[in-house]
């Protein structure tokens, strides 16, 4: 039996800047510009036209439905720590816990719902460069609130285990390599992407291993 305890935090601010498409955009006087979003700094927002002409207005100058798309289409900004706090290995079972910290940086609200997922990643001992999902939970916020705040997720996992007999050695079926957490915002869009160990995430894409459950 063994424990350990892996500690890791990974910032990333996505601001509440630059999000890509162009749409188009009305004042309350019924003035329509299509342009993409720059950026919104306090009240001022930014637009950009496909001509290049960058246009800044106050966001109360904004149609009411344009106001409530800036609510959700813009990003917030968060700090994702992971904690791993054990993984038990027996010979019948695995254990997995760990604890989410999802940090909101910014003051304003952000008025879209937000998806956590997190994945267990571990491999066959037999296979050991072949990584797979052997586990996936998730947690919706559907608003989150004006002000600076910290949202917790506990994670427990107990997986069993089989001994696998491969050239004249025996393996347990299961094995435990980290924990990778995405976070989405409202249009679907990975805002977070982090995981414990730190290049656990960067394996993943290399090997371009699927995020779906391992059902075997």
């Amino acid at each position: 039996m063994q424990s350990k305890i892996i500690i890791l935090i990974i910032l990333l601010f996505c601001g509440r800047s630059t999000f890509s498409g162009y749409r188009i955009w009305e004042d309350k006087n019924g003035r329509v510009v299509e342009a993409e979003l720059v950026n919104v700094v306090g009240n001022r927002v930014a637009l950009r036209m496909r001509g290049g002409k960058k246009i800044v207005m106050d966001k109360k100058e904004l149609s009411e439905k344009d106001q409530d798309y800036l609510g959700w289409a813009l990003p917030p900004g968060l700090r994702v720590k992971i904690k791993v706090q054990d993984t038990v290995f027996s010979e019948q079972q695995l254990i997995v816990r760990c604890n989410l910290e999802i940090d909101k940086l910014d003051v304003e609200p952000y008025s879209g719902s937000i998806l956590v997922r997190l994945y267990a990643i571990g491999h066959d001992w037999g296979t050991p460069k072949t990584l797979t999902v052997i586990d996936c939970q998730e947690w919706r916020y559907p608003f989150l609130k004006d002000g600076r705040f910290t949202m917790n997720q506990r994670y427990a996992k107990s997986f069993d285990i089989q001994q696998i007999k491969r050239n004249g050695r025996t393996f347990p079926s299961v094995d435990f390599k980290g924990i990778l957490v995405t976070v989405e915002d409202a249009m679907g869009k990975i805002v977070v992407k982090t995981s414990s160990p730190s290049n656990l995430a960067r394996k993943l894409d290399e090997l371009n291993i699927s995020l779906e459950v391992d059902q075997k």
